[in-house]
């Protein structure tokens, strides 16, 4: 009996020893001024700036175009971007651009250089004409 109870005296001194240490809670973080100064006053004698960050800018515009044929395909400066049916606005930087429209044979349609405005849509709206191929 006597080691019965020495050995719960252990376990219950142990427990009551480990117990502050498990409860313990994560140090605070106190954010202060420079030097242990409040924020609004410093040790220099240089006036408190307030620094600024240029607003993001547009330099991109948007080309929709409304093609007269659903299976045409659009070239813009002589890439691939898809069908007139599928691609419904062009995301391009701004400046000037060739675009071009082909028939599902493969022949220009429709060639021409758009202006991009930064921030706009620029909408094209081309005609179909029967003809000659334009061999550029």
């Amino acid at each position: 009996m006597k080691t019965f109870s020495k050995v719960s005296a252990i376990a219950l001194f142990g427990l009551l020893t480990l117990a502050p240490a498990a409860s313990a809670r994560p140090p605070r973080i106190i954010i202060r001024g420079g030097f242990g100064y409040p924020v609004w006053f410093t040790p220099y004698w240089v006036p408190n700036y307030v620094y600024t960050y240029p607003a993001p800018v547009v330099y991109t515009g948007e080309l929709k175009i409304k093609a007269p044929m659903p299976s045409a395909s659009i070239y813009v400066d002589g890439g691939f971007v898809g069908r007139a049916d599928k691609v419904k606005k062009i995301p391009l930087l701004a400046g000037t651009h060739e675009v071009q429209l082909r028939d599902s044979d493969g022949r220009t349609f429709y060639q021409e250089s758009i202006a991009i405005i930064p921030g706009r849509t620029t909408q094209i709206q081309p005609v179909y004409q029967a003809g000659p191929a334009y061999q550029g």
